[in-house]
């Protein structure tokens, strides 16, 4: 009788021990697809940020189009402007759909004509560059996810992990070319947005930058036409 009392307990005990298992893996589970399901959402939020920041620099490219015709017709040159309408492709959300459409964007491209020597015109198209494209891109969402302003140092280290063996120079340079998108601030601030970490940005390292001033983005601030 202790016996069978003795594999009744035995056989509980293995019971609960297999119960606490499956439990255990089904918590695993849930965790998993409780990341998957925060990484959709931080894809969707960037691909949004990436969406915004491109079409204020699209509405950027246009008015420096504008502004590059307007000052032209000296020596003799002429510019043409091309305007073409594009589309965005619609992204799939993490609930699988199709995200609903977006305006439509004007790209500008500006197309200088000289004559050569023979008398003939020459054309020389003036395209954007993709580099600076992405320079461009990344360094609006990082400076949209902390809107109060970044120092010059971090923007940097956050670019050049998507951007190939990227200087500060050209990264100084896209700044002051694209001041209607970015705004130099006097002292760093330190916002309540997401951290280093969480963005993945690099720790501080000896970049050659004497100074680290702040910067911000302006772009959305602007009325939207």
């Amino acid at each position: 009788m202790k016996i069978l009392h003795i594999e009744v307990l035995q056989e509980t005990i293995r019971n609960l021990q297999t119960q606490l298992l499956e439990n255990k893996a089904k918590e695993m589970e849930r965790q998993a697809r409780i990341g998957e399901l925060e990484d959709e959402l931080k894809d969707a939020n960037v691909k949004q940020l990436l969406l915004k920041t491109k079409i204020a620099t699209t509405k950027a490219a246009a008015a420096s189009c504008a502004a590059s015709i307007a000052s032209s017709g000296k020596g003799g040159d002429s510019e043409s402007e091309e305007c073409a309408t594009i589309n965005p492709a619609t992204d799939s959300g993490p609930s699988g759909g199709n995200a609903p459409g977006h305006p439509p964007e004007m790209v500008c491209k500006a197309t200088t004509t000289t004559t050569g020597t023979g008398g003939e015109p020459e054309s020389r198209t003036i395209g954007p560059n993709e580099r600076e494209a992405k320079i461009l891109a990344f360094a609006s969402t990082f400076l949209m996810i902390n809107p109060l302003g970044v120092p010059f140092e971090q923007v940097w280290a956050y670019v050049g992990r998507y951007v190939h063996e990227m200087k500060p120079k050209e990264l100084e340079e896209v700044f002051a070319r694209y001041q209607q998108l970015f705004e130099r601030c006097n002292t760093p601030v330190i916002s309540d947005g997401a951290t280093d970490d969480q963005l993945g940005v690099m720790p501080k390292a000896s970049s050659g930058i004497n100074s680290s001033p702040c910067y911000r983005f302006i772009a959305h601030n602007a009325p939207v036409m």
